[in-house]
């Protein structure tokens, strides 16, 4: 399984590829919201993990961007709880959301349910 994640909070990077990482799992990274548009279109990945708050693109626009360019993903964004944020994410379709802060518990659930849910809506 290939993961993607993209934040400009090398902590929470760093956590995140922690939590993540186990044999099977080929975890990528950066802090660049661009950076991620180009990897993801030139290598498939299983899920797109993005910071919704980023520069100069946030997380829904990189799904966004990669949609409409062909680039099917199941992906899951990363906000802080707010009537905003979750209004926000409501203009993406097929994007689930991880309320920040997180467990590694939380996490782990919300990547296999993301994976799970694309998986259901493409059958």
């Amino acid at each position: 399984m290939r993961i993607l994640v993209a934040s400009e909070d090398a902590g929470l990077l760093r956590t995140i590829v922690t939590v993540l990482k186990r044999p099977g799992r080929e975890i990528a990274f950066t802090r660049r919201p661009k950076f991620a548009c180009a990897l993801a279109k030139r290598v498939r990945f299983d899920l797109l993990l993005v910071d919704l708050l980023m520069r100069p693109l946030g997380g829904d626009d990189v799904v966004l961007r990669l949609r409409a360019q062909g680039v099917a993903v199941p992906a899951l964004v990363m906000a802080a709880r707010s009537t905003e944020t979750w209004a926000r994410l409501l203009r993406v379709p097929r994007v689930m959301a991880l309320a920040k802060p997180f467990t590694a518990d939380e996490l782990e659930l919300a990547v296999e349910d993301a994976i799970a849910r694309w998986c259901l809506s493409a059958a």
